[in-house]
């Protein structure tokens, strides 16, 4: 047999699949070729074609019926015989005349479709009045619910008594069997290759019954003399064991799979001890970084009341120097070179708390912070002093205005005052630039050890995302693995029963 040009897409069953769709779907088909011996057959929803052309190498004559073009088209260059066509159209509206045909078979079809009564109706329209229908469903309780499995292509699923009730309308006379995939162990007299009866044996307390079937078969008529005799029970032989060996590769797969999911569940372990140690170290470097922030909060704030009471104390100083100018024409001079000076400070102090700002989170910083703190409260001392005597200076000035030679006097007295204060000021820069200077190489040696810091804490956030992300995937690969059948692991299972009775559960047989 030639392989098909139609792809499998999970949809129509092709010959070349394997495993339990294999038995399942060609069992059906040699069930029906028992009795269409010398029949005129209608195989409705042929699909890929094998069944059609299996029928007909005893049927009189078979017709495949099927909707999907491609698959007809294919089946007519694979499958030639003189009594073996196949045709395009719709099972719930024939080509063909009433009364064409001995017998139908549909397998796997109702499900397929809303229109079922319509699909029977057509199917009673084209049999001939002894004519019977062989037709085959799944059995939603069985196939569906108890696996809680969903198949995309099936529209409506039926279970006994809807699909009883479905072929009663047109068939009232009706035949039922069961089909199911059975794992026994079997003993059969070596003579016969063969057996012809079934003897069920089975455990004291256990009826011998079959289980629930996952699919019906029916043989249906308008009567019971139009139903061909029946085997009771039929088995499909399997010689090259194929489905055993599926069974074993199976078994193999499992415990293949089980020995991963354990070495994956170990690493998944051992990698959420080593996250749950990050996370320990991370809440330690976030606690100790809020501690150092709120150092760096109340030196902000201390820094900035200081910076502010400078301000106003510069400003009540430039002022104090303007009105003295006013008066005093001859000290514009030394005014104007006292303001320059202040700009300059006020530069240099902005330096400081740019430098500040940046050396927050240290506490030599803090104690550097402090001792200039200390330093500024006393030049401002000095300078409130200053101010103070400057102020009665000027009180004075105003008393005795009229008198030259006093005037000329307090001059002099006041450039001198003046000239020592410049050489004052002139010596506070210089001792605030060394400061600044010792500083700024402070500030840049710990802004490197910063940068050094951050770029480990962006490391380990890196290693931390890479590991949640295997982890996800270990979760996922592991759901996804324990989703394989339970009864497929079974065998497995018992296996291991043998040195751990508590593997299969309570009320398991484990013989």
């Amino acid at each position: 047999m030639s392989e098909s040009p139609v792809q499998f897409t999970g949809e129509r069953f092709l010959p070349e699949c394997g495993g339990e769709i294999w038995a399942e779907h060609w069992h059906r088909y040699l069930f029906a070729r028992r009795l269409v011996a010398q029949k005129t057959v209608l195989d409705a929803a042929s699909g890929e074609g094998y069944g059609s052309a299996w029928l007909a190498r005893s049927a009189a004559s078979v017709v495949g019926l099927d909707i999907h073009r491609p698959s007809v088209e294919a089946a007519r260059l694979r499958y030639q015989a003189p009594n073996l066509t196949f045709e395009v159209g719709s099972i719930t509206a024939m080509p063909f005349a009433d009364s064409s045909f001995d017998c139908v078979v549909s397998f796997e079809t109702l499900e397929h479709l809303e229109e079922q009564e319509s699909m029977i109706a057509e199917i009673r329209r084209v049999l001939r009045p002894h004519g019977f229908l062989v037709i085959s469903t799944p059995n939603r309780p069985e196939y569906t619910e108890r696996r809680n499995f969903r198949n995309e292509f099936h529209v409506l699923e039926l279970d006994e008594g809807e699909f009883h009730a479905l072929l009663g309308k047109r068939f009232p006379a009706q035949r039922w069997f069961g089909q199911k995939l059975l794992f026994n162990s079997a003993i059969w007299p070596l003579q016969s290759a063969a057996p012809a009866m079934l003897d069920w044996i089975a455990l004291e307390d256990r009826p011998p019954s079959m289980p629930a079937p996952m699919y019906y078969i029916a043989c249906a008529a308008a009567s019971d003399d139009c139903i061909p005799s029946l085997s009771d029970v039929t088995l499909l032989a399997d010689p090259a064991e194929e489905m055993y060996r599926e069974y074993e590769q199976t078994v193999t797969r499992l415990v293949a799979l089980e020995s991963i999911a354990r070495r994956r569940e170990e690493t998944v372990l051992e990698r959420d001890a080593q996250l749950a140690e990050l996370a320990e170290r991370s809440g330690r470097l976030e606690k100790l970084a809020l501690e150092r922030a709120a150092i760096v909060a109340e030196r902000d704030r201390q820094l900035a009341a200081q910076s502010d009471r400078n301000e106003r104390m510069e400003a009540l100083l430039i002022e104090r120097e303007a009105e003295l100018a006013e008066r005093y024409r001859l000290l514009e001079d030394i005014s104007t070179r006292a303001a320059e000076l202040e700009r300059l400070l006020q530069d240099r102090e902005r330096i400081i708390v740019e430098r500040d700002a940046q050396l927050e989170a240290t506490n030599a910083r803090i104690a550097s912070i402090e001792a200039v703190v200390a330093e500024r409260d006393a030049q401002l001392a000095a300078t409130n002093a200053r101010i103070e005597a400057a102020e009665k200076l000027l009180i004075h000035r105003e008393a005795i205005i009229v008198e030259r030679d006093a005037q000329l006097a307090t001059f002099n007295e006041r450039q001198a005052f003046a000239e020592g204060l410049i050489a004052e000021r002139e010596r506070i820069i210089v001792e605030r630039d060394a400061t600044i200077a010792a500083l700024v190489r402070e500030a840049s040696a710990q802004h490197a050890e910063r940068e050094r810091q951050s770029a480990d804490f962006e490391r380990i956030a890196q290693r931390i995302a890479t590991l949640e992300q295997e982890r996800e995937a270990l979760l996922v690969e592991i759901s996804r693995r324990a989703g394989v059948r339970w009864w497929m692991s079974l065998p497995y299972r018992r296996l291991r029963a043998l040195s751990d009775p508590s593997v299969l559960g309570p009320g398991v047989n484990k013989a």
